[in-house]
């Protein structure tokens, strides 16, 4: 129930931020299941939306319904020269093993004036420590992932 009531919270506090934000074109990196990106639909209107969830478990799992969020598992059949204004990376990067083809898949996903958003839920997982984690986060910003 806890974890539950979290989600509802991080969910709402991306939509206010998101709002704030001229985008048009929202990818989720890792969607999961699809619940947050569901949400977002149900919450924004004029924004195309992309899901990518390369895990057949998880994207067997997603269902969207009548909307038309499109959803991808396999990175390299995603439409090419489609840079969305915002890239989504809910709880991801503790499952990255290879940040060159993370930054890789990044820049293919973004334009000059795209947003990363990346959310991450330190205070939940043991991996807050994570020295891999911490490394990424703080030698990389979009900036850095554009110029690779």
């Amino acid at each position: 129930m806890i974890f539950r009531i979290y989600d509802y919270f991080r969910k709402a506090a991306i939509l206010k931020t998101l709002k704030t934000l001229e985008v048009n074109n929202i990818f989720d990196y890792g969607s999961n299941t699809g619940h947050l990106i569901k949400y977002l639909h149900e919450n924004l209107s004029d924004v195309q939306f992309h899901a990518y969830e390369p895990n057949i478990i998880h994207f067997n799992k997603i269902d969207f319904g009548s909307s038309n969020i499109k959803k991808y598992r396999d990175f390299k059949k995603l439409p090419k020269n489609n840079k969305s204004s915002l890239v989504l990376v809910s709880n991801v990067l503790e499952y990255v093993n290879d940040l060159n083809e993370y930054s890789y898949q990044l820049k293919q996903l973004t334009g000059t004036n795209s947003f990363v958003c990346i959310v991450y839920n330190w205070e939940y997982s043991p991996l807050a420590l994570s020295p891999f984690l911490r490394s990424f986060l703080s030698k990389r910003s979009v900036n850095t992932i554009k110029k690779n």
